[in-house]
């Protein structure tokens, strides 16, 4: 922060900490303030929250989807003088890891005078106007947001509104409950030692440079290796810390670019699936699809389903790895012609964004574009799709998809976004199991989807919140582009590396279209069709223990 010449140190504030009561029960501090306007920043509300972020005026633009005037692109605040070092310590904490602290010049508006209650709000005031000319700038030091502009509502937050409606909950007695204190309490209370970020003062901001680096960054022990992501994902620990938030269908549906009500949260991708085949009142003569490559769990929910009255047909469309799209698109549209088709009956095709294993990409947008040509419902299992590879569930516009996002969106175990269309709300009646929210056909009412997923029993919420963390992870380390350049990269060559320490070959297609984060590498066995699937199991498990006694590294097979 700047820093004065009695070794004391000067801040700008903009939201709650302007008030001297807030200031005061942060840092236990008697200071000065100075009242001045920085220029080009805007200041919106957090989503939920009472304190507000300051955002440059460009971002601003962007999210009140307008020009904005001048007041509108000069934040009024305070510069505080006389922080001690201790007091730093203390602010860092209050603000948390949604900012970071940078330098910025600032206005200054009056003299340097006592921390004054009723001088800030009516220095503070949204009625009063700038000056036409701008005094000289300071250089001063603040707390910027860069937790992401979805949690930013497109409105101006302002200081007098907030004395008005809010302070109740930040100054007096009632202050005494504010979980935003409890951590700078905490660490008071600990004979009056403060931890400081490590890398010193002014470096709140964690280090993301990929590689090694990351592996502090998730909930590994030291020395582990895990090569097998896709089973069951990598938390990393800023996830597991914070599994806390209500605004996690919300962010889902942005990140899927789809309607809010169009997505729930339930357990798994398995889970998922079972819910919505549950819900087709299926009839002699349907039809179930799924591929000789359909994950083992799902692939049973379909033979169950065929197996009970009044038992729909299951046709199973073999795949044999490598085969291009091509041909997989060819083949699966020539099954679709060969079902003898009826009024009234019901087709629903199992698609795999990307099989489990092998770990391969299927071209499943184009898959579920010929399902719409034939009139045939299409189930998306993609539960190892979303932070992945991008998706746009408005363009792609399957019938129905489900993701887990305990995989590759780095959420808590275990966690899925299932999503119906619209068009379908009436296909899914009830949750599974059902629940309070279930309407009943008598009534004539429709189903409320995601009344019925809120609740359907007694189960473990704190993975369905943490997904809201998830997301936020995955921005503040570079975004969806970013992490999966290096991951694909990342794939790409140690594939080929270890390909060519076994001296066999990485399962590729001739316009590498199959490998996106996993890749498939041949084991060198000689003769592995005449192996019986009992021997190979053993082979698997013996390699596997091999790998995780000796090396320490876990892998797939």
């Amino acid at each position: 922060m700047s820093n004065d010449t009695n070794g004391t140190v000067s801040a700008f504030f903009y939201g709650t900490l302007m008030h001297p009561a807030v200031l005061k029960r942060v840092i236990g501090n008697d200071a000065s303030h100075l009242q001045v306007a920085p220029a080009s920043f805007t200041r919106h509300h957090v989503r939920g929250c009472d304190y507000p972020a300051i955002v440059p005026d460009n971002v601003g633009t962007v999210l009140l989807k307008r020009e904005l005037n001048r007041n509108e692109k000069c934040v009024r605040g305070v510069i505080i003088s006389g922080l001690r070092p201790e007091d730093v310590a203390c602010l860092d904490i209050f603000e948390g890891d949604e900012y970071n602290r940078i330098e910025l010049e600032a206005h200054p508006l009056v003299p340097l005078a006592s921390i004054s209650s009723a001088l800030t709000q009516a220095l503070l005031s949204a009625s009063s106007e700038l000056p036409i000319e701008l005094p000289l700038p300071l250089k001063v030091e603040t707390y910027i947001w860069t937790a992401g502009t979805s949690r930013l509502e497109p409105v101006i937050w302002e200081y007098d509104t907030f004395v008005k409606e809010k302070l109740w909950k930040w100054a007096g007695n009632r202050a005494d409950g504010n979980e935003y204190y409890e951590e700078v309490d905490r660490r008071r209370e600990m004979n009056g030692v403060i931890v400081v970020p490590s890398g010193g003062e002014g470096t709140l901001k964690p280090d993301y440079t990929f590689g090694h680096n990351m592996l502090k960054h998730f909930m590994f022990d030291e020395g582990y290796i895990n090569l097998n992501h896709g089973s069951y994902g990598s938390l990393p620990r800023v996830v597991f810390d914070k599994s806390v938030e209500l605004n996690v269908r919300s962010r889902l549906a942005k990140f899927l670019n789809c309607d809010v009500d169009e997505c729930v949260i339930t357990n798994n991708t398995t889970h998922g699936v079972h819910t919505i085949l549950n819900n087709f009142h299926w009839k002699k003569g349907d039809v179930l699809l799924s591929f000789s490559t359909t994950y083992g769990a799902v692939l049973k929910i379909c033979e169950f389903f065929a197996d009970t009255p009044p038992n729909p047909e299951h046709i199973t469309i073999p795949l044999t790895f490598p085969v291009s799209h091509k041909n997989i698109l060819d083949e699966f549209r020539q099954k679709l012609k060969e079902i003898p088709r009826h009024d009234g009956q019901t087709v629903v095709a199992v698609i795999d964004a990307l099989v489990s294993n092998p770990g391969v990409l299927l071209p499943w947008e184009q898959l579920t574009r010929i399902c719409k040509e034939e009139g045939v419902y299409s189930l998306i299992d993609g539960a190892h799709a979303i932070g992945q590879i991008p998706l746009d569930l408005s363009l792609s516009n399957p019938d129905f998809f489900v993701s887990n996002c305990h995989k590759w969106l780095y959420a808590k175990r275990g966690a899925a976004v299932v999503y119906v269309a619209k068009r379908n709300r009436g296909v899914v009646r009830s949750s599974f199991p059902t629940s309070h929210a279930y309407i009943s056909l008598k009534s004539g009412k429709e189903p409320d989807m995601v009344a019925q997923f809120d609740w359907t029993g007694t189960i473990d919420f704190v993975p369905f919140l943490g997904i809201k963390y998830a997301l936020d992870f995955r921005e503040a380390i570079g975004g969806e582009e970013k992490i999966n350049d290096y991951c694909h990269s990342l794939a790409v060559k140690g594939g080929a590396q270890l390909a060519k320490i076994l001296k066999t070959r990485v399962m590729e297609t001739e316009g590498k279209e199959l490998t996106v984060n996993m890749v498939n590498v041949q084991l060198p066995l000689d003769s592995p069709m005449g192996i019986s699937p009992k021997e190979l199991g053993k082979i698997f498990h013996l390699i596997n223990d091999r790998l995780l006694d000796e090396h320490n590294v876990y892998a797939a097979m």
